[in-house]
């Protein structure tokens, strides 16, 4: 019955999502005021730094006021252990843990959720350092898979039907990818993590229901990189993940939308002196600043910049 009972009690309370929404927010804190800049410090002074420690990191960041300043840190845990891959290993699924690899700077997936009051939360996105051309197309079409995801995750909806028509819409515009697309494409969560009778794939019937939460992501993974240098970055795999509320008559609501990833918010685009004169540094600065929306991080990357290179965005 256990399954039954789920699916009954998925629809969640008007207090249930706002307990959610709270745990999405210290979420998104921690991501962005912790992960996402430990990467970039890495990506910065070119640092050998293991998947596993900095995964450490981000779960002892989750009960520093420093980064969770507004919640109570004795009512905040981690929904699973942080997930960080690069350099070729990649498993996307929340059931592996990082490795003891150190990062490797090309496509570096990163997953981590908190726990707030016993309720769960997730977010997932993708780094990317000089990704190629071909790279950034396969995000856009990954982007624009999540947009077709999102915009059909409603309450009457069969979640099969859903999975279904965001696998025709990348059939449709790059059927060589189908192969590599995630299995499934979210599930239910609450205070279970993962409520498997609510899985947004090709065999569920469940419908949607207004009120439930889901933790909605997709991916594509082992693509080949014909561009890549090394060893590390022959293979590559890209993921993207939000907290989501269903609707009755509108798109589902993202509740950690304040974590961009546009390609824009999530590309790192390292430049050398040999490539750019003088008089493109300072347009480089004038890009970075407007991207990063931060005067002060733009100071800081001027200072930190490794002396190869003289242009920094994301």
């Amino acid at each position: 019955m256990s399954s039954h009972m789920a699916i009954v009690m998925s629809p969640k309370e008007e207090s249930e999502i706002i307990t959610i929404k709270k745990a999405c927010s210290a979420t998104v804190d921690v991501f962005s005021k912790y992960l996402k800049e430990q990467i970039m410090d890495i990506i910065d002074r070119d640092k050998k730094v293991k998947h596993a420690k900095l995964a450490e990191g981000v779960e002892q960041a989750m009960t520093d006021k420093k980064y969770v300043g507004n919640f109570d840190t004795q009512q905040i845990e981690p929904c699973y252990p942080p997930i960080i891959q690069s350099g070729g290993n990649y498993a996307l699924k929340f059931s592996v843990s990082s490795d003891k690899n150190a990062m490797h700077f090309g496509a570096i997936v990163c997953c981590m959720g908190v726990r707030y009051k016993n309720y769960c939360s997730n977010i997932c996105r993708t780094f990317m350092v000089n990704p190629p051309e071909k790279m950034q197309q396969n995000y856009e079409l990954l982007l624009e898979l999540f947009d077709k995801l999102i915009n059909t995750l409603k309450a009457g909806i069969k979640l099969c039907d859903i999975y279904e028509e965001v696998y025709k819409l990348l059939k449709n515009k790059n059927p060589s990818l189908t192969d590599k697309l995630t299995k499934a494409v979210g599930f239910g969560m609450g205070i279970e993590f993962r409520e498997s009778a609510l899985l947004i794939g090709p065999k569920t019937t469940t419908t949607a229901k207004k009120g439930q939460v889901f933790n909605v992501n997709l991916g594509f993974s082992d693509i080949t990189n014909e561009s890549a240098s090394d060893a590390g970055s022959k293979k590559y795999a890209l993921f993207i993940g939000d907290t989501v509320v269903v609707n009755e008559d509108q798109p589902a609501t993202i509740l950690t939308a304040s974590s961009k990833k546009k390609l824009k918010n999530v590309g790192v685009f390292l430049k050398d002196d040999d490539e750019d004169g003088e008089g493109e540094e300072e347009e480089t600065k004038e890009n970075t600043s407007q991207l990063l929306g931060r005067g002060k991080r733009t100071a800081i990357l001027d200072s930190k910049l490794r002396p190869k290179h003289v242009g920094y965005t994301i």
